[in-house]
């Protein structure tokens, strides 16, 4: 089972987009996976209200309990678990950022959002000790800022995925609905960006891009109320 932390100490970066996007798009690639919405706002959980009970499962899970709820995610079977946090929770980042395989930092491309990554690395850097990446969002095509800010971080040692996610109405729109890009729009440019978000992401994590699928037993939801049972 990989496990995916999406943290940053400020909010309004895009981390619910972030993981709403992987998750919807690792069970369209036949993947079983959840999502653990550690935000107390939970977005992730609100979002996953509006689809209806179509997959990804979102559970609110409180970070104390977290490594139990990863342990029986594990024994029954899920493959890819994303963590969305909360912004300024350096607890609730911290413990995300020691459960995962990797970490993803969401910035958008200002000088504002760059300032606050840096607490957001240390965390999962120092304390953590696992592979963070940042990752660009709401990037203005061609945009100065940009290249600005990418060459900011690597001056700095930051590591930068190369992929972007550009400011686009259909993200907006898509969680809105309940949905995500690659659902709302599928053959946009936003989903192209997603579907490269996740191909370097399983690169990383060292995953095929597409999971075979064969017959298995029925699974029951996962009871955020109790310790999870099902998958």
């Amino acid at each position: 089972m990989k496990v995916i932390a999406v943290v940053s100490q400020k909010g309004g970066v895009g981390k619910t987009t972030v993981t709403t996007e992987l998750g919807v798009v690792a069970v369209q690639n036949g993947y079983r996976t959840l999502i653990f919405d550690l935000d107390p706002q939970a977005s992730a959980g609100i979002w996953s209200d509006d689809r209806g009970g179509k997959a990804p499962q979102v559970l609110g899970v409180q970070a104390p309990r977290l490594a139990g709820f990863l342990q029986q995610a594990q024994n029954e079977g899920a493959d890819v678990v994303l963590i969305d946090t909360a912004p300024n929770a350096d607890s609730i980042a911290l413990a995300a950022a020691k459960a995962a395989d990797i970490v993803l930092i969401p910035s958008k491309p200002s000088p504002r959002d760059a300032k606050a990554i840096g607490a957001s690395l240390r965390a999962v850097a120092d304390i953590a000790a696992k592979p963070a990446f940042v990752v660009l969002n709401e990037a203005e095509a061609k945009a100065a800022i940009n290249s600005l800010m990418l060459g900011a971080f690597a001056d700095v040692g930051v590591a930068v995925c190369p992929v972007q996610l550009g400011d686009r109405v259909a993200f907006v729109n898509a969680l809105v609905a309940g949905n995500t890009a690659t659902e709302w729009e599928p053959s946009g440019k936003a989903a192209e960006e997603v579907h490269a978000l996740w191909r370097w992401l399983c690169q990383q994590i060292k995953i095929p891009e597409a999971r075979k699928t064969g017959n298995t037993k029925s699974r029951k939801p996962v009871k955020s109320d109790a310790q999870p049972e099902a998958i």
